[in-house]
């Protein structure tokens, strides 16, 4: 294995985060049973046909406003994205740079690749749809960050002094 995971190639990334942690020898206590792995995958494929249906409810405003409905829904939807990227990271690197960059790289690609196919015909592209794309993204990793922190200091014996 390469001492930098994130120079593997794209495939041998999704591949390796689609193995249970337990099967790659994880530490004891920290391997994920295929029971487990399995649950992840329907919750993978139930946001992805969450996203779908939210995608065709929300369509822009002929009025572009700051704070419209669809504008909620692309913070919300970033800011969920870019945690599950950054939970999905979580088994494959223990490197939190690593690990925001994915789930920053995922919530955005999303989000760029929205307005490109609101560009090429299926709805109305917006700047501040991905403003707001971007401002979730930020608050999705930060929270994603947020909590890692919390469960690692939460799960991590303290020294005696």
């Amino acid at each position: 294995m390469s001492r930098f995971p994130y120079a593997l190639g794209a495939r041998a990334l999704v591949a390796r985060a689609m193995v249970p942690s337990g099967a790659m020898g994880a530490k004891a206590g920290g391997a994920t049973s295929v029971t487990a792995f399995r649950a992840r995958r329907r919750s993978a494929r139930l946001l992805v046909a969450v996203l779908f249906c939210a995608a065709t409810a929300a369509r822009a405003q002929s009025v572009d406003d700051w704070f419209g409905a669809d504008k909620a829904l692309h913070f919300s939807v970033s800011a969920l994205l870019a945690g599950t990227g950054y939970a999905a990271a979580a088994p494959v690197t223990e490197r939190t740079g690593v690990r925001l960059g994915v789930g920053a790289g995922f919530a955005l690609s999303l989000g760029i690749a929205k307005e490109i196919a609101d560009a090429a015909g299926s709805g109305d592209p917006s700047w501040r749809d991905l403003t707001w794309d971007v401002l979730g993204t930020g608050v999705g990793v930060l929270t994603a960050w947020l909590v890692d922190l919390a469960v690692h200091a939460a799960t991590t014996p303290r020294r005696a002094r």
